[in-house]
């Protein structure tokens, strides 16, 4: 008689449960099991990492709204407001430009379109910084400075006008260094002057204060700088240096206007108070090599006036420079 398990033994578990059971594909190796078990158990790390995430990220949205409003609140106390008009420029507007720092200040708060009052912990220094550098007085700003509770300062470089522009009718522009024109009801300077007229211009084409003097060429039907403006006001910078470098010394030389040659927009004229013309060649540092230097012609009309204090010369003669000093060019000889 074959030997019978009883009931509850193990071999009737596995009967009852056999169906239940499936089998290994063949080739399958053993401890197969045991390797799902892991990919399950990294799967669900996986979750719980993910979720971990998900909630650091709601966790830090809500950190940083609180900050915010934090901010926003601190921003609105009464310690951090100042009237716009009270943020210091460094170095202030210079003596010639009408109103001072306030007026100044108005306009830049104008183009920004900020409060009479502005909190100095809100501001945002950018956009700051961006709308003073489109005032057209401003060259560059230089950095802007923030200190508790509510001072701001503003290193700013200006526009100097170096140049007065009479155009075929149209009205007279001032001109920096680098051709940018400014709008002349905002200074006291006047030309014959501090300033020096240009003489011989045709008016720019679409002209904007803080933007450079564009001309309309034929030759492409673009506008772009006008290279014969860049020459006149990089001349009158010149010698506005070099006038304040010498102070009284350099009086006598007196000149008033720069000009252009007819046939030649790159050589420029310059013409003394007794309406003598003296051919200065090219702009300052863009001399040809048989030219003497912009310091050696400068140095040649300062002498020049020291031995003859008013150097008067008729049109059409002119005087022009040679590597012994000025002499007389005579037109009709």
């Amino acid at each position: 008689m074959e030997p019978r398990d009883s009931p509850g033994t193990a071999s009737d578990v596995a009967r009852r449960f056999g169906r239940f059971v499936v089998a290994p594909p063949p080739g399958s190796e053993p401890g197969a099991g045991a390797g799902a078990g892991k990919r399950l158990a990294l799967a669900r790390i996986g979750l719980a990492g993910l979720a971990g995430l998900i909630a650091l990220a709601v966790l830090a949205a809500v950190l940083g709204l609180a900050r915010r409003s934090v901010l926003d609140w601190l921003a609105g106390q009464p310690e951090y407001q100042r009237p716009f008009r009270e943020i210091v420029l460094d170095p202030p507007p210079p003596a010639w430009f009408r109103g001072g720092a306030p007026v100044f200040l108005d306009r830049v708060r104008d183009l920004g379109g900020y409060p009479e009052t502005v909190s100095v912990l809100g501001l945002d220094l950018e956009k700051l910084a961006r709308d003073f550098k489109n005032y057209c007085w401003v060259d560059k700003v230089a950095r802007i400075e923030r200190s508790y509770p509510n001072r701001l300062v503003v290193r700013l470089e200006y526009h100097h006008p170096v140049a007065e522009a009479r155009c075929k009718e149209e009205a007279n522009r001032l001109l920096s260094k680098d051709g940018v024109i400014l709008p002349k009801q905002d200074t006291t300077l006047e030309a014959p002057g501090r300033l020096l007229w240009i003489l011989g211009l045709d008016p720019p084409f679409q002209p904007k204060a803080g933007v450079q003097w564009k001309s309309l060429f034929s030759t492409s039907g673009k506008e772009r700088v006008d290279p014969k403006v860049l020459a006149a006001t990089r001349l009158a910078d010149f010698l506005r240096m070099a006038r304040e470098r010498e102070g009284p010394r350099s009086d006598g030389a007196r000149i008033v206007a720069i000009l252009f040659d007819s046939n030649d927009e790159h050589t420029l004229f310059v013409q003394n108070a007794e309406m003598t013309m003296i051919l200065w060649g090219d702009a300052p540092g863009a001399e040809r090599p048989d030219e003497p230097a912009a310091e050696a012609k400068w140095t040649m009309l300062r002498d020049s006036v020291k031995a003859q204090p008013k150097l008067a010369v008729k049109h059409p003669d002119y005087l022009m420079f040679t590597k012994n000093g000025l002499a007389v060019y005579r037109a009709n000889p």
